[in-house]
């Protein structure tokens, strides 16, 4: 019974909390879209300089929104304009959706502090590599760009995203949703006698 509740707090916890983001980034976020896009060229500035670390010659170029504001959210590889880092491609929803998921879901507030920024940066370091790979994969095999974005890194990035929540659900959270909280397995005592 004790594990009904709890799931059903977890759910509706998080059902709170993606109602709150998901409000807070349309209605905050998205109506002014500074934010979003200075994060966008962030990403994008972080991606060329990764790009140019391995020798490719990139570069990340001012693009013009609608607003008439332009961000550098371009990034050309070899003088050619190759991806544009838009608004979903910032991490930020799914960053926010880890940070929910573990701030549901039953554990120790110690270890909550220091796994989400953890998991944050693991999200940001994989969202960097997704869009170096979009950028090479362009250049190397652009018949194939739409479906991997779409598809392949698509998918692979929330792969690593469940990986995150797995570890915290089954290793550091402390709590099973199977069962009550896991104990540390007992030691058994050796029974064979000691010589003094």
């Amino acid at each position: 019974m004790r594990q009904n509740k709890v799931l059903i707090r977890f759910l509706l916890t998080a059902g709170v909390l993606y109602v709150v983001w998901d409000y807070f980034y349309k209605s905050v976020l998205e109506e002014d879209g500074v934010f979003i896009r200075q994060v966008a060229s962030h990403v994008a500035k972080v991606s060329v300089a990764v790009l140019q670390l391995f020798g490719w010659d990139a570069a990340v170029r001012p693009y013009p929104y609608p607003s008439g504001l332009s961000f550098d959210t371009l990034i050309t590889l070899n003088g050619q304009s190759l991806v544009w880092i838009d608004s979903g491609c910032t991490g930020l929803t799914l960053m926010a959706l880890f940070a929910g998921f573990i701030i549901a879901y039953p554990g120790p507030l110690a270890k909550k502090a220091w796994y989400i920024p953890v998991g944050l940066l693991a999200i940001y370091l994989v969202n960097i590599v997704r869009v170096v790979a979009l950028a090479i994969n362009h250049i190397v095999s652009q018949s194939s760009f739409d479906f991997n974005h779409k598809y392949t890194y698509t998918l692979a990035t929330y792969v690593a995203i469940l990986a995150l929540w797995m570890l915290w659900a089954n290793r550091l959270s402390g709590f099973s949703l199977a069962g009550e909280a896991e104990e540390p397995a007992e030691q058994e005592q050796d029974k064979t006698p000691q010589a003094s």
